[in-house]
């Protein structure tokens, strides 16, 4: 399953971990997300969303990269066809998917890929994932199908940038239209979802995009509506108000489970919490006494007493 299965298959849920049981295996007509926190912007430059993970989210929805990640996290193309990186890792061509379209009925063509990775590499435009995109010198589109991306020095990590949300592919019509800081509250993209409504910071709702290039979503509207407190997301749940939620307490896994209604799916995540040691202090620059404090940390217990052994 695609990074999208959670909303579209009511399956694989990775960043929603808790789903209120419908028929198996009958998709949903409409389903509500309750997310602990709220969307606020859907540019991939201005702002990168805002909000993690809500905006993200939202943005895997309304938006289609060239690439994107699969569920056992390969990169596999998109919007693009095809990939190949040179061999000197200082340029990578892609072939595009013929037929995509914006929600607003433009082309996904060579000349919207061109405008888009160019704002993403602006500087100006995109203070906050423009790293990712530095290495980018020239984007060139040699015929109606092809783009190679010309870089200034080797980067091997370049299909992953194509690949990561911030690498959305906006419509330049919808730029022209609303303005360059406009398009985070009216957003444009080809991915499975329009925009609805958006209340930023409390609710947004998306319906299916019936020209999509990978077929009709098997959920016909969304709405992904912001619940800020732990226990009212689990209310929500329990009542029907809201089918799925995230960040679900672990304290209350044990409770959840007992509800026939409710199903907690938990998967590992990419994100590591952690702590950094300070080496400026000069007992910290002894790493006998680093492992002694890495010895010293009771994982075990953290995992049993703090996490109730979810984590």
């Amino acid at each position: 399953m695609h990074r999208r299965g959670f909303l579209t298959a009511l399956a694989g849920v990775p960043l929603a971990v808790g789903l209120r049981a419908h028929a198996q295996g009958t998709p949903a007509a409409s389903l509500t997300y309750g997310q602990s926190v709220g969307v606020l912007t859907l540019d991939p430059t201005h702002g990168s969303y805002s909000l993690y993970p809500a905006g993200s989210e939202a943005a895997l929805c309304i938006y289609d990269g060239l690439l994107t990640f699969a569920s056992d996290m390969k990169i596999i193309p998109q919007l693009a066809e095809s990939f190949a990186m040179a061999d000197d890792l200082k340029s990578i061509t892609l072939k595009l998917r013929a037929g995509a379209k914006f929600h607003d009925g433009t082309p996904v063509d060579v000349a919207a890929v061109k405008f888009n990775l160019e704002r993403l590499a602006d500087k100006q435009r995109n203070p906050t994932n423009r790293p990712l995109w530095d290495p980018v010198a020239a984007v060139e589109t040699p015929d109606a199908s092809t783009i190679i991306l010309r870089l200034s020095q080797p980067f091997p990590q370049l299909a992953n940038s194509l690949a990561h949300v911030s690498g959305a592919m906006v419509s330049p019509a919808a730029i022209e239209k609303f303005g360059d800081n406009g398009i985070a509250k009216n957003p444009v993209g080809a991915g499975p979802f329009r925009v609805a409504s958006f209340d930023p910071g409390q609710q947004l709702v998306l319906e299916a995009f019936d020209g999509y290039w990978g077929g009709k979503p098997k959920t016909a509207k969304l709405t992904l509506k912001t619940i800020a407190e732990p226990s009212t997301r689990v209310a929500a749940l329990r009542t029907g108000a809201a089918d799925i939620i995230d960040s679900v307490p672990v304290a209350l896994t044990a409770q959840l489970k007992q509800d026939p209604n409710v199903t907690i799916i938990a998967t590992p995540g990419l994100r590591p919490i952690g702590f950094v040691i300070n080496q400026s202090r000069p007992k910290l620059t002894d790493v006998r006494v680093r492992h002694a404090l890495n010895l010293a940390v009771p994982v075990e217990t953290i995992a049993t007493k703090v996490f109730f052994g979810v984590l």
